[in-house]
């Protein structure tokens, strides 16, 4: 799949209110083989957040649209903002969330786009603070983690005390509920814990902080099995995957950012460990998707990439792959292929943000 065709078929598929000056798409996803269909939802994985991204990059990247896409999902964003019809799979989390519309403001005030959504971000943070929290897990994807993770991304560039008092508290819950997780990964798993808590210890370094990640680490370590280099995904699918959502390429992104930001958090031998791993040649889930697929495999510097037509990174036709988000369809593989022709392109992975490093 071409990226013309992924820009053209996401095109062909929106709604677009003239009068009202908003744009909306379908949203269908295959759950237990059965399609569900809605209005597409605001958040990181399958929303509108997520094609915000796609289209301010192919915008910064040169390629013409004719079209004033952004400004639409702008003025979209901004009025469901405003009259609270804003829909997310979570409160909480980094992209299934309301914080991963703070992160797509995030990336568009980076990217020196001056859009309307982000004056009325106060009101998304207004329902995080409100949320009573233990009801939630503490992952990375839809969890507490996951918001504090954006939300100590946002404070490093704004310096809000309410958002530093939030973070504050959010991080101790989750210190103290820590050992309700026993799965290795990013986005459910304990990944996803340690590389918030350490964006948070770049905030505020205790020493707790400091062992509580640590003892993250190796707890996760002990999940890996040297016989094929892997760990074991043991969300009752007990098999071994190089997925960005539980598998070792998650797992690696997350371990080489910290070891870059926060050498004293991560021993050499645990990063050599995801190192093995994602150079092995297995990989069992053939999607073309960020979340499970192969596709994930293109953010990483560590490996060559195929971005052939043939590529098993590409095996899903158009067809095939009617999803349209951008962690589980083809804006996603879209994203992949801008990064290829340009690595300073973040990685939306580890939601960096543009000129982050």
């Amino acid at each position: 799949m071409k990226l013309q065709q992924i820009v053209e078929t996401v095109l062909s598929r929106a709604v677009i209110d003239r009068n009202d000056k908003t744009i909306a798409w379908i949203d269908t996803k295959n759950i237990g083989h059965k399609y569900l269909i809605n209005e597409m939802s605001d958040d990181l994985y399958y929303g509108l957040a997520g094609i915000l991204i796609f289209f301010i990059e192919l915008k910064k990247n040169g390629i013409n649209l004719n079209k004033n896409i952004i400004d639409l999902l702008d003025n979209t964003i901004k009025k469901r903002i405003i009259s609270n019809t804003s829909t997310f799979h979570s409160d909480h989390g980094a992209i299934l969330g309301f914080s991963s519309i703070i992160y797509a403001g995030m990336y568009a005030s980076k990217s020196q786009m001056n859009l309307k959504f982000i004056n009325h971000e106060e009101l998304v943070l207004e329902q995080l603070f409100n949320i009573k929290n233990d009801v939630y897990s503490l992952d990375f994807i839809d969890g507490l983690s996951g918001t504090l993770y954006v939300l100590s991304k946002k404070f490093k560039l704004d310096g809000d005390r309410a958002i530093l008092k939030y973070i504050k508290n959010l991080s101790e819950e989750i210190i103290a509920r820590v050992d309700e997780v026993e799965v290795a990964g990013l986005a459910h798993g304990m990944a996803g814990i340690y590389l918030s808590l350490s964006e948070y210890y770049g905030i505020n370094q205790e020493n707790k902080l400091k062992k509580i990640i640590k003892y993250l680490i190796q707890k996760e370590n002990k999940i890996w099995n040297e016989a094929v280099n892997e760990w074991r995904d043991l969300r009752g699918v007990n098999d071994y995957t190089k997925r960005w959502c539980n598998g070792s390429i998650g797992i690696h992104f997350v371990r080489r950012k910290v070891s870059n930001e926060h050498k004293e958090l991560i021993d050499n031998l645990s990063l050599k460990m995801s190192l093995k791993s994602i150079k092995r040649s297995a990989f069992y889930v053939e999607k073309s998707n960020l979340c499970c697929g192969r596709v994930s495999e293109i953010f990483l510097d560590e490996v060559k990439h195929d971005l052939s037509t043939k590529s098993p990174n590409f095996s899903d036709s158009l067809d095939n792959n009617i999803n349209l988000g951008l962690f589980s369809g083809i804006t996603g593989l879209g994203l992949a292929i801008l990064k290829s022709r340009n690595q300073f392109i973040p990685n939306i992975l580890l939601l960096e943000l543009p000129n982050e490093n």
